[in-house]
């Protein structure tokens, strides 16, 4: 099936959309594909992508097919550039995409098994110092622009092919939409046959937005917590740590630990209400996010005996907090090797989420 000129299937949040760009206005059956992705509305050169230093090892991992056959690639990311929504004019955004800034990843990909029965590796992020990761922006494969430009920007119009041989080198680009408030410092890959592989990237500055409301490490904050009474209980957070532990610790439990690591991360509370009791269960609503873009599994341990992880007790003391008293507790999260904590948020019942950078891990 042939489309109309300018009209380019994408796959956002999970779902097919049909994009539509600038239409052809100037009368002329030719003329109106002349125009390039690279102009902006008013007529003007969209500006050059920025270049941001990039990592560019070269790492061996998986790809693993839609029959969970794993396939080994090498992977070198080639260069990531930061562009402009005037890139992408002609092609309507989803309304979950306006507004974010577009950043063209590049990367080279080559099976050293077996061919790939698929040219387009999934599986990458850009991800900011806060562990969240921009959303890949997908042009669909067998669309056909009767003839025009392609809508995609000039930068980044490298797709990928349908398959790739046993040794081929293929170099394509992906386009990924980020929050104009989020400086990308890592580029991932995951798979599910292997850990995630990291490059760093420089850090730099991001150009718009009021900038990320993650709270350095270790700052304290002023929330509430709501009892199993509804009542708001005013709470002073404090994060204290984060710290590596081993397969071994879980020993007497039935975790799964192969090819992961547990994380335990300890917040601090002080009960400032300056009459009701609480009672200790804040580490339930609090999270743990990666370097490579990911929410780590949270354990939780149920042991008839009352048992604990020695490196991560539960609470201490191990009672309800009076009023003015604190109580530190732990929770245990899992992250496939490789990775690292990249940031910490807590949920309380009845307020807002607070997000903080994570302490380098001890």
């Amino acid at each position: 099936m042939r489309v109309p000129r300018g009209i380019v299937g994408v796959v956002g949040a999970g779902a097919l959309l049909l994009i539509s760009g600038c239409s052809d206005d100037s009368g002329s059956g030719e003329g109106g594909g002349e125009e390039s992705a690279a102009t902006t509305g008013d007529g003007g050169a969209a500006a050059e992508p920025t270049a941001l230093a990039l990592d560019t090892t070269t790492q061996s991992s998986t790809w693993t097919d839609d029959s969970d056959a794993a396939h080994d690639v090498e992977i070198t990311p080639v260069g990531l550039a930061r562009g402009d929504a005037a890139d992408l004019e002609r092609i309507q955004l989803p309304d979950d995409m306006e507004g974010l800034v577009p950043y063209y990843l590049t990367v080279s990909y080559t099976p050293t098994g077996a061919a790939l029965p698929e040219g387009d590796l999934d599986g990458f992020n850009v991800v900011g110092a806060d562990g969240w990761a921009g959303e890949r922006m997908t042009v669909m494969s067998g669309f056909s622009y009767d003839g025009a430009e392609s809508p995609l920007p000039a930068a980044c119009d490298a797709e990928a092919p349908e398959r790739i041989a046993a040794g081929e080198a293929v170099e394509v680009c992906q386009i990924h939409m980020v929050p104009p408030g989020l400086a990308p410092a890592t580029v991932s890959y995951v798979d599910d046959g292997t850990g995630p592989l990291l490059w760093p990237v420089e850090a730099s500055e991001p150009e718009g937005g009021e900038g990320s409301a993650v709270l350095p490490a270790g700052e304290s904050v002023d929330t509430a917590w709501q009892n199993s009474d509804e009542q708001d209980i005013p709470l002073n957070v404090t994060p204290v740590g984060v710290t590596a532990g081993s397969a071994a610790d879980l020993s007497d439990w039935d975790v799964d630990t192969e090819g992961k690591v547990p994380y335990y991360v300890t917040f601090e509370y002080r009960n400032d209400s300056p009459e009701l009791d609480l009672y200790p269960d804040m580490q339930e609503n609090v999270e743990l996010r990666t370097a490579s873009g990911q929410e780590a599994t949270k354990v939780l341990l149920l042991d008839v005996y009352g048992r604990e992880v020695e490196q991560c007790p539960a609470r201490v003391p191990d009672e309800m907090a009076a009023p003015g008293a604190t109580v530190t507790q732990c929770s245990i999260h899992m992250l496939q090797e490789g990775d690292v904590p990249a940031s910490l948020s807590f949920g309380p019942r009845g307020a807002d989420h607070v997000y903080w950078y994570a302490p380098e891990a001890g």
